[in-house]
């Protein structure tokens, strides 16, 4: 309970602290008892501001209370004012205040897996059981056997997350299976090469240029690239798509191919040239629209987003961008 007597035993003594020195009062006596009175004025508002701080702030006690004291001491009539009127406005205040608009929530307790159980190896289970280093090797070593039944370009970057592992057994299977796919992908890329230089008619050059712009393209697809080599590899597979595009400038699945190489690049104007290329000489709606309203997102375009992907049918869409498509067109439209 509050001990408003040292409150206003605080006013009465700063009061005669005043007194003591008023109207022309000088000399030795006068400023000895003005410093009696206001010292004392000082103690007293310190024990009872003290009083009415949060439980967090009293602590260390010697050195909030020092810290009160000096404020009120150092800083006559004004520091005391001051100290006065944060009691009342602590007191008082919060009783007009609304309601907390937030709360503190406890987070959940994390259990990565029950004992006795058989763990589900969807790709979705998958990743936060390999990250988990508290779950026994051999049972990680399983679940990473099992990303190789996983489309490699939503198992690959899990792999490469894989290789960081501190068990040697997991980072040497993740580097091997990444490592395989790599030179698999390599071995046709360097084959089709070489058909392309034996290549006289037209046709066997259009072939051979869409296969290696389609493997340099499915390098970076799958994940199996980073850093200056993607890039490298994109360029690559944009080189060939222009060749192939001087033998057939209305291939829409050319123009299709283009269109992502260049969304990976960060060209959005070419990208969307190329999209609307190819949906103009035969692409499907569905398979142009998604690519369109990413060109449009990162444009900060966020009303042309939802419109774009509102003309796609709900019997085209895949799993993958059946969520995506269901929160952009599911937003209530801005005033």
């Amino acid at each position: 309970m509050l001990n408003w007597k040292l409150g206003l035993g605080a006013l009465s003594l700063e009061s005669s602290a005043l007194l003591a020195v008023y109207p022309n009062q000088a000399g030795a006596g006068a400023l000895s008892l003005f410093l009696l009175c206001h010292g004392g004025a000082s103690a007293m508002l310190t024990l009872f501001v003290h009083g009415l701080l949060p439980p967090q702030y009293r602590q260390p006690r010697r050195f909030s209370l020092a810290l009160l004291f000096c404020f009120a001491f150092f800083m006559p009539v004004a520091g005391l004012a001051a100290l006065w009127l944060s009691v009342v406005a602590a007191t008082y205040l919060p009783r007009f205040a609304k309601g907390r608009e937030f709360a503190k929530v406890e987070l959940p307790e994390f259990v990565p897996a029950r004992g006795g159980q058989e763990m589900s190896f969807g790709h979705g289970a998958l990743r936060p059981l390999l990250a988990n280093r508290e779950i026994p090797v051999e049972r990680r070593m399983k679940a990473l056997l099992a990303l190789q039944g996983v489309a490699p370009s939503a198992a690959n970057p899990t792999l490469r997350q894989s290789m960081d592992d501190t068990a040697d057994d997991i980072r040497l299977i993740a580097y091997g299976i990444i490592d395989r796919r790599e030179k698999a992908i390599y071995k046709k890329i360097r084959a089709e090469a070489a058909q392309l230089e034996q290549a006289r008619k037209p046709e066997e050059r259009l072939n051979s240029l869409r296969h290696l712009a389609e493997l340099h393209w499915e390098l970076v697809y799958e994940h199996l690239v980073q850093g200056d080599v993607k890039r490298h590899l994109i360029a690559e597979a944009r080189r060939y798509v222009e060749e192939a595009q001087k033998l057939a400038p209305d291939d829409p699945g050319i123009w299709y191919l283009r269109g992502r190489a260049e969304l990976e690049m960060g060209n959005l104007q070419e990208a969307e040239y190329a999209f609307m290329q190819g949906f103009e000489k035969g692409l499907p709606r569905a398979r142009v629209l998604p690519y369109l309203a990413e060109v449009t997102f990162r444009r900060r375009d966020f009303e042309l987003v939802a419109l774009l992907l509102k003309g796609i049918s709900a019997v085209q869409l895949s799993p993958r961008l059946k969520p995506v498509v269901s929160y952009w067109t599911s937003r209530e439209p801005r005033a």
